[in-house]
């Protein structure tokens, strides 16, 4: 048999969650050709995987990486990804995708977008077609498809808006939308916590999701509150947490539309959330028995990422600086104080990651708003008000913290990734600048060694489902996510036994430990652990057969 490369005597853990066997993969143009007994396959090459998993390569449905992607340094800012095992990265997350670009949009999506990228925002498209031609054109060392973002439309069609869509902007949402749908997009994602998504009425977002359903694209949620309290809903003892009640309107927005709902990195925001884990996993459970097509994903760290005005009501990020007064300080520190005692996450739990580029604020990167607060002398909020001010709401970024757990407990996050329903993602961005997400770089290893061999949380063959083939189902990437004849020759090898991340937010680039292999179409981007330079084996990936 004529083969070009032969990953030979490794355990392959094929994706389904079915058991390993002990097997020889064999590769031919870029697609696994046969899955043969040990030690029956020769080819032009040979990857010895004695005592190693041979595992599809995993899939990343839930990333910001496209904002790196045709962009100065898309190799190295990737590479993090291909570190861990990652061969299929999905951008366009929570709302921010990088196309297409309206008419004279380009400042506004610059703007949208400023706290996922480096330097300036040069977009060589228009539409989002052209966009995934550019990045095809460019090439990429590992497979990558997008998703397209209600923040990116609805910033271009509405500005800062805070009412609903009036039928223009509706209109020109849904036609460039179902555009997207149809030149390639995987699907729709929305974003109903922040500004300007988070103004969408349910009318707004039902219009987008029957259109996606009937697309067939998935139809990904940032919710509209990860804490059990919020500015998103009105007090009400009846109405229970916020947080429950972000998932049940997203529940029956999927239930009304027939759309396939993702929820992004399901997370429980404050040590006073936690509690609520049982109510919110119980809610999707009930959900999916009542027929509705739910899923969530979920990183494994207890940090994540986000603007800065994430720590502001959206109304206020919406009419700043406008609403930046007297009046509406003294609003927030009581809110501030609030949060502190009814949410149980304060200034010590968010960090200023980046400042957005500016000299004068670069040397307060990397230390606690409350750090922050007592070298400024000013309040936490005064401290977070000045970054703002300064870098404006989506300029600068901050790593919050608290985040399903803590260092000392992290109960909730291990609820949330024993969950069937909960795919592996990264919800990273990759940018050179100020403390890193950890996830961009350890979130696979991390699930692997922490929670699968240390903590005995799943099976390693479900730690290995849920990496690889739920994902690609969600997506609906048929020959992606298994190692099976006929299915794209997307591979990791790694040892079980010393599977590991490395990464925090000081040590963002870090290497994982015991990725050993990696292919993309049957070409190694990761050789003895190290990425290979050069080499753009990557594959865009559009909606239909994958």
């Amino acid at each position: 048999m004529d083969l070009d490369l032969v990953v030979a005597n490794g355990l392959v853990i094929d994706g389904t969650g079915g058991p390993q066997f002990r097997a020889d993969v064999g590769i031919r143009r870029g697609r696994i050709e046969v899955v043969a007994r040990a030690g029956g396959l020769a080819g032009a090459r040979v990857v010895d995987a004695s005592g190693l998993a041979v595992a599809p390569g995993f899939v990343d449905l839930d990333s910001h990486a496209d904002w790196a992607v045709a962009q100065e340094g898309a190799a190295a800012a990737l590479a993090r990804w291909l570190r861990q095992g990652v061969t299929t990265l999905i951008g366009g997350a929570c709302g921010y995708s990088s196309a297409p670009v309206l008419g004279g949009g380009a400042e506004a999506l610059a703007r949208q977008g400023a706290f996922l990228r480096d330097g300036p925002f040069v977009p060589r498209w228009r539409t989002f077609g052209e966009f995934l031609d550019v990045v095809e054109g460019d090439g990429v060392p590992l497979n990558v498809g997008f998703l397209v973002g209600q923040n990116t439309l609805r910033a271009q069609a509405m500005g800062a808006a805070t009412s609903p869509a009036p039928p223009e902007a509706l209109r020109t949402m849904l036609d460039e939308t179902r555009e997207a749908l149809r030149a390639g997009a995987l699907g729709f994602s929305a974003n109903a916590a922040f500004a300007p998504g988070a103004f969408a009425d349910a009318a707004e977002l039902g219009a987008l999701a029957r259109l996606v359903a009937r697309e067939g694209g998935l139809f990904a949620v940032h919710a509209r509150a990860y804490t059990r309290l919020s500015s998103a809903y009105r007090p009400s003892i009846a109405g229970g947490p916020h947080n429950l009640r972000a998932i049940r309107d997203l529940v029956e927005l999927a239930r009304g539309t027939g759309a396939r709902l993702q929820i992004s990195h399901l997370m429980l925001a404050g040590r006073r959330t936690w509690r609520t884990c049982d109510a919110v996993l119980g809610c999707l459970d009930a959900a999916r028995a009542e027929g509705v097509d739910v899923a969530f994903d979920a990183a494994p760290y207890t940090v994540a990422v986000g603007p800065i005005q994430l720590l502001f009501p959206a109304a206020f990020v919406a009419s700043f600086p406008e609403s930046d007064r007297p009046g509406g300080a003294r609003a927030l520190r009581l809110l501030s104080g609030l949060q502190r005692g009814l949410l149980g996450m304060g200034p010590d739990d968010v960090r200023l990651r980046r400042a957005g580029g500016h000299p004068a604020l670069a040397p307060l990167e990397g230390r606690s708003f409350a750090e922050i607060a007592h070298r400024l002398g000013v309040s936490p909020t005064d401290a977070q008000l000045h970054i703002a001010r300064r870098a404006g709401m989506n300029g600068a970024s901050v790593l919050v913290g608290a985040l399903s757990g803590d260092r000392h407990d992290d109960a909730p996050l291990r609820a949330l990734l024993l969950h069937p329903l909960c795919a592996i993602a990264t919800n990273a961005a990759s940018t050179r600048a100020g403390p890193q997400n950890p996830s961009a770089t350890g979130a696979f290893p991390r699930f692997l060694g922490r929670y699968v061999r240390e903590l005995a949380l799943v099976p390693l063959e479900e730690a290995v489902r849920r990496m690889t083939s739920l994902p690609a189902a969600r997506l609906g990437l048929a020959r992606v996510g298994r190692v099976a004849e006929g299915c794209w020759a997307d591979l990791t090898v790694f040892d079980p036994a010393t599977v590991r991340d490395a990464a925090d937010p000081e040590r963002a680039d870090a290497a994982p430990e015991g990725i050993r292999t990696v292919l993309v179409s049957g070409v190694p981007v990761v050789d003895a652990g190290r990425v290979v330079d050069g080499v753009l084996p990557g594959r865009v990936l559009r909606s239909g057969p994958a």
